[in-house]
């Protein structure tokens, strides 16, 4: 196992009142209240951007309840905000992640119980399974030669026996290793076919006790964490940098980077939460953490080892709060959720003046 060296590099940015930023509303579907953008990539190089609609608010779990009426979306600046089809028997659907490709990943289902990977491709929607004699899956990460990562598991009534890492490719679906531990979930892959997730000493404890890992090759590499009892790798690039986050022994959670086996912690804008979704290729890093006293949740952006809040960098009279980035591309366009006014709206940033510095 790696040593944990945790390089200390809590800086949080400020700018001046010129946006770095131009912010465009990703629009509603009819007859729903609430627009989401909800993964680890959720925006491609084209500036495509997926998510899902729902009837839902903020207090009603909007990011991941199927109970709120979810209908997937595909948003392009072409065509605008576009439902994606549902699976014949689901009622309801997410999309989290796509590629360049236009591949997109998402869940299909009735209930968090019953629910299932689903890929949309050419218009059409396809069910990837689970391992045998499991009852759901849920795959999150895909690259652009379109292989495919996530987790499968059964459940019994509400309770987790078993969840497992695994990589789909070419129609073939394989558990992925997991040393002396007995659980986890595989987040993404990049496209040398490095593969990050994290694992964990119980079956139905969701984080607790969890590591992060890379697979690389075969071969499984376990990655320092901040001395808490948690940590999630979210997001990984070509270049093997990887962003999430950890727990730190106070109980709060920083969002991090790794590189070379290292660990980096950005920490948070003053709150008990802050965590990384999204990064490219440049190492530029998108997420979301609660301001001072955990007042509310605002979106973040870390870039040249600087954290900053994304709500100074849009213009002020904009009636954005932006609340949480989800996806980051090579163009540094950044997806996310925000409230508009008070509605809850996915929105796309894009860059005013080129790179914050």
């Amino acid at each position: 196992m790696l040593l944990a060296l945790a390089l200390l590099a809590v800086v949080v940015g400020s700018v001046g009142a010129a946006p770095r930023y131009t912010i465009t509303g990703l629009g509603i579907l009819p007859d729903k209240i609430s627009t989401s953008v909800y993964g680890n990539h959720s925006i491609n190089k084209k500036g495509d951007v997926v998510g899902h609609c729902n009837n839902g608010g903020v207090s009603d779990n909007l990011f991941g309840d199927f109970y709120s009426g979810n209908v997937a979306f595909l948003w392009s600046k072409q065509d605008g905000i576009q439902a994606l089809p549902l699976l014949p028997g689901k009622a309801y659907a997410s999309a989290f992640t796509l590629n360049d490709r236009g591949q997109i990943l998402g869940l299909a289902g009735n209930s968090w119980q019953d629910a299932y990977a689903v890929l949309w491709e050419k218009g059409t929607i396809r069910d990837l399974g689970a391992l045998p004699g499991d009852t759901t899956s849920f795959l999150q990460g895909i690259n652009n030669r379109g292989q495919i990562v996530g987790n499968s598991s059964l459940f019994a009534g509400d309770v987790i026996v078993h969840e497992y890492p695994v990589l789909l490719e070419k129609g073939q679906r394989v558990a992925l290793p997991m040393g002396s531990l007995v659980s986890g979930q595989a987040y993404n892959i990049n496209g040398t076919e490095q593969i990050i997730g994290q694992l964990r000493p119980y079956p139905t404890a969701w984080f607790d006790g969890s590591q992060p890992v890379l697979w690389d090759k075969g071969n499984l590499i376990f990655h320092p964490t901040l001395g808490g009892n948690w940590a999630a790798p979210w997001a990984i690039n070509n270049r093997g940098q990887i962003a999430g986050y950890a727990g730190a022994p106070d109980g709060t959670s920083h969002a991090v980077l790794w590189e070379d086996g290292f660990i980096i912690d950005m920490g948070s804008l003053g709150g008990t939460w802050a965590s990384l979704w999204a990064i490219n290729s440049r190492g530029d890093a998108a997420g979301d953490s609660y301001i001072a006293d955990d007042t509310a949740d605002h979106a973040i952006l870390v870039q040249d080892g600087v954290m900053y809040d994304l709500n100074d960098l849009i213009p002020p009279d904009s009636g954005w709060i932006l609340l949480a980035a989800d996806g980051i591309n090579e163009r540094g366009e950044i997806s996310g959720t925000g409230l508009l006014n008070g509605e809850v709206r996915g929105f796309k940033l894009t860059p005013a003046c080129g790179p914050v510095k």
